[in-house]
C-alpha cells in the first residue's frame, strides 16, 4: 500500500472546516477581528488560499484555541482518512 502525501490544499481545506467547528462566530465577524477582509477568509475556509503564519495565529487566539492544536486536529483527521504525512 503506497503513502499519500498530505497536499497544501488539503491541509487548508481541513484546516478551515476545524476552524469552522470552532467558531462561534460569523466569518465575517472572524475577518474583522483579525483585519482581513471577509472574502479573503472565505477563501481561506474553502482551501482556495493558504492562510499566512501571522493571520493562522490570530485566528487560532481568536476562537480560544493555540494553533499547535488547530494543526494537530487538522493532521488527526486527514491521518483518520487515510492520507500520511510522508517527508
Amino acid at each position: 500500500m503506497g503513502q499519500r502525501a498530505f497536499q497544501a490544499g488539503q491541509l487548508s481545506c481541513v484546516l478551515g472546516q476545524i476552524i469552522r467547528k470552532h467558531l462561534q462566530t460569523t466569518e465575517a465577524q472572524l475577518a474583522s477581528q483579525i483585519g482581513v477582509s471577509p472574502d479573503t477568509m472565505t477563501r481561506w475556509l474553502n482551501g482556495r488560499s493558504s492562510i499566512n503564519v501571522d493571520h493562522f495565529a490570530a485566528i487560532a487566539q481568536s476562537l480560544g484555541i493555540s494553533p499547535e492544536e488547530l494543526i494537530r486536529e487538522a493532521i488527526e483527521q486527514m491521518a483518520s482518512s487515510g492520507a500520511q504525512l510522508v517527508s
